[in-house]
């Protein structure tokens, strides 16, 4: 569907509105009111021009937002990725509000890094936002909902998962290291509020996030914590990891946080 420059679409209250074909929008105002839904069966392109949405936006395919496309969603509306095929996202820095995953066991690539200033909604099982080398930012009145060991963020390379303004109340952070292993981390910023991301390696290294694996009396995996503004951080921290994760000689009982510093742990 080719939408022309100069344009205003209006998708009206209650009515749903289903697109087969591919959804590209160049230059057009396409405005999506409280209570309505827009299905697109295969991709949306915003090739230029705003997309308002104050209702639903529900994607089989492919996002895309251009590079200089304005404003991609303005609104409180939500943007739902259903269907049997995977999605890449590219959002070209303009933030979305809520993000639904409802599909059928497929995933969301990130193609470069997205913001969510409202909520992050896992609906099925087996759907996981891979970043790749993106970052995923949940905004300062974010949240993430639903997320277990079957739905979560997957930070296999070098992109996070980051809170901004993380207070005293705890935020999780469900991330794990590919699709088939979860290490969330629970994590409350008790000294000046700050932006902390987190990423979680495959294994446990003797230089912090390099060198050789540690093979024993350790859990096997690195939790990256970063912040925007050095120092005056108090963290609470909580990970959490799987019984096979657990290496030879490892001891719940005694077990604690190791920190490296640049030179040991």
């Amino acid at each position: 569907m080719l939408m022309n420059r100069i344009v205003l679409f209006l998708f009206a209250l209650m009515l749903t509105i289903s697109v087969k074909a591919q959804f590209v929008n160049n230059g057009a105002t396409v405005s999506i009111q409280p209570g309505a839904t827009l299905r697109i069966e295969t991709n949306l392109e915003n090739q230029a021009g705003t997309v308002n949405n104050q209702g639903t936006i529900e994607i089989f395919g492919s996002f895309t937002n251009a590079a200089g496309a304005g404003t991609t969603l303005s609104g409180n509306g939500t943007v739902k990725f259903i269907g049997d095929a995977n999605s890449n996202v590219t959002t070209n820095g303009d933030a979305l509000q809520n993000v639904e995953i409802a599909k059928t066991s497929q995933n969301i690539t990130l193609q470069d890094a997205m913001t969510i200033n409202g909520s992050l909604t896992f609906t099925n099982d087996n759907n996981k936002i891979i970043l790749g080398s993106n970052d995923l930012t949940i905004g300062t009145s974010g949240s993430i909902v639903s997320a277990d060991n079957n739905e979560y963020v997957v930070t296999g390379s070098t992109g996070r998962l980051i809170k901004i303004d993380l207070g005293s109340t705890a935020f999780t952070y469900p991330v794990g290291f590919d699709a088939s292993t979860y290490n969330p981390v629970t994590i409350a910023e008790n000294g000046t509020v700050d932006n902390i991301a987190v990423r979680v390696l495959q294994h446990a290294y003797v230089n912090g996030e390099s060198g050789t694996q540690i093979n024993t009396e350790a859990v096997n995996a690195t939790w990256s914590i970063t912040e925007t503004n050095p120092g005056n951080s108090n963290l609470s921290i909580m990970a959490q990891w799987n019984n096979t994760d657990e290496l030879q000689h490892f001891n719940r009982n005694e077990c604690g946080i190791g920190k490296y510093n640049g030179a040991s742990y």
